[in-house]
């Protein structure tokens, strides 16, 4: 999760980066359409990895080199807590923002100065949920147990946005069927999806069945972070191929 963070989000950077210099050329400012106003969702996609990147590195010591904690993680790791469920929110914003600017992108059916507006529209709803993000992260450091429970709040922002992101995000990958012919970052992100739904949905029988010869590798949550990963590997290899971002990644490489 962290190699697939910080690579994705630094091609995608690069990648951003090389269309502006495109857009800058004297042929790039002839050229008034979609692509120069989808290249703020490029930059959306490299923050959304980076962010999971920098997830996946908080949750090393979380999760893997700390003692288990006796209470609760909020309350013996506050820190590296607070940076894995903040991270995972700020993530997944940046992915459906990314996603919905994409589609907008796609879609035939609108004017210039339509897109325009919906995607400045979704900007500003986006910076709402982040600003709300921050919010959460503030009241957590201020307030570690608000209303009575230290899972109120910063907890609400780690589950509900890759809920909210689901959606965009296989409605982004669902049309870029259309343009990518070879491809396998489809079939990594749908394996993604159905080992975290196959972990919680068989949960209990691996349990049964292994008990405790593995230790806790073949858990639910972990089953799911393992998803998460082929999730954004495939999606990686989604946006590298895609006909919008093949150009700009060939001079990344």
């Amino acid at each position: 999760g962290v190699l697939v963070g910080i690579k994705g989000g630094y091609d995608l950077l690069w990648v951003a980066a090389s269309k502006r210099r495109q857009q800058n050329s004297p042929k790039g400012q002839q050229q008034q359409g979609n692509d120069q106003q989808g290249m703020p969702s490029t930059r959306l996609w490299a923050l959304a990895f980076f962010a999971f990147g920098a997830m996946n590195l908080s949750a090393l010591p979380l999760h893997c080199f700390l003692p288990a904690p006796e209470t609760t993680y909020p309350q013996e790791s506050p820190m590296w807590w607070s940076i894995d469920t903040y991270m995972t929110g700020a993530s997944s914003m940046c992915l459906a923002m990314a996603a919905l600017q994409e589609c907008v992108d796609a879609s035939s059916t609108s004017t210039v100065s339509t897109t325009w507006k919906i995607k400045f529209a979704f900007r500003k709803l986006g910076q709402i949920f982040h600003s709300i993000g921050a919010l959460c992260l503030v009241w957590f450091w201020l307030d570690p147990t608000p209303l009575g429970s230290p899972l109120f709040g910063l907890e609400d922002w780690y589950l509900f946005p890759p809920l909210l992101a689901g959606l965009p995000v296989s409605w982004f990958l669902f049309q870029q069927r259309r343009f990518i012919s070879k491809s396998s970052g489809h079939f990594v992100f749908c394996l993604g999806s159905l080992t975290a739904a196959a972990s919680i949905v068989l949960d209990r029988f691996f349990c049964y069945l292994l008990e405790a010869r593995f230790l806790d590798a073949f858990t639910a949550s972990n089953g799911v972070f393992l998803g998460c990963d082929l999730c954004f590997l495939g999606l990686y290899l989604v946006l590298v191929a895609s006909t919008s971002y093949a150009e700009s990644y060939k001079k990344v490489s």
